[in-house]
């Protein structure tokens, strides 16, 4: 679940006029989709301040030749791989859209209605000295359910600094149900000629 989403202008336009995030690192070459294994615009803390920053999507897994792109919140305490970083290096991961195929193998498109981007919760870790994160996955909310059982955890605003910085919050805020999603599917035109 959730393995490409997408980044607009506006999305990037909007990051810059949030005060409380500092750049680091070029930022502007993002536009477009993500793919698992690119690099992608994540938002995490550094000390008490909240920077953004390019990182690469996926852990390798080793002797496989894969990534590991998506941990389910409801196990990502637990599970050795993902607890430490979820504990120590949680971070968001903006976005303007993302993709899911149906079971007809429909390509569809989730947004936030209203919203030119949307935080969706990860945690990173470090391969050699190179950090690369992960998107925490939830339960479907019933906007997503009719397309897919599983959706990435997006958090509101409000949650940015609690996500990144309160420690003692993770836990709740791995429960939260995601916002309502709007979602428009695209269909190729076909001709009888």
């Amino acid at each position: 679940m959730c393995c490409r989403y997408g980044i607009s202008a506006q999305m990037t336009q909007e990051l810059r006029r949030m005060a409380f995030l500092r750049e680091k690192g070029r930022i502007d070459d993002f536009s477009g989709d993500i793919h698992p294994s690119e690099a992608a615009p994540v938002i995490r803390a550094d000390g008490s301040d909240l920077v953004l920053e390019p990182m690469q999507w996926g852990l390798p897994l080793k002797g496989r030749g894969s990534l590991l792109i998506n941990a389910r919140a409801e196990t990502v305490l637990t599970k050795k791989t993902f607890s430490e970083g979820v504990m120590r290096r949680r971070c968001l991961l903006p976005a303007a859209l993302f993709y899911e195929w149906d079971r007809k193998k429909d390509k569809v498109t989730f947004t936030l209605p209203g919203e030119n981007v949307f935080f969706m919760a990860g945690f990173y870790n470090f391969i050699g000295t190179q950090p690369r994160f992960i998107i925490i996955t939830t339960q479907a909310n019933s906007s997503m359910a009719p397309v897919h059982d599983r959706m990435p955890l997006i958090l509101g605003r409000r949650d940015i600094a609690a996500w990144l910085q309160d420690d003692e919050r993770t836990g709740q805020l791995l429960a939260k149900t995601p916002p309502e999603l709007a979602l428009s599917r695209q269909y190729e035109q076909m001709t009888l000629f």
